[in-house]
């Protein structure tokens, strides 16, 4: 499921969120791409996910509205297909820097 986010309204895109809940997977329509991060945080403490959601926000992914505390915190967002590549590249890169400490 993707959402042009210039034609669906708030009310329409918080009922698609809710919907993409049990599904973790980037869909495409046109050039807007609804993409779901899944963080597994039941063992990390606050201080160890700030890192985490900085990347995320450097990947114009929004993560002002996860609870640090939230045991398994998911994003979705919608950004722009032409990003996609950037964010995936910058999310795996750090990641793994991130995990290898």
């Amino acid at each position: 499921m993707a959402i042009e986010t210039s034609t669906a309204s708030e009310k329409s895109l918080n009922k698609a969120q809710v919907e993409l809940q049990a599904y973790s997977r980037i869909a495409l329509l046109g050039d807007m791409v609804m993409l779901s991060v899944h963080i597994t945080s039941k063992d990390y403490s606050s201080e160890m996910l700030s890192p985490i959601f900085s990347i995320l926000s450097a990947c114009c992914i929004p993560v002002h509205l996860i609870s640090y505390a939230a045991d398994e915190p998911t994003v979705y967002c919608v950004i722009s297909q032409p990003d996609v590549s950037q964010a995936r590249e910058a999310l795996y890169l750090n990641f793994n820097q991130h995990l290898a400490r």
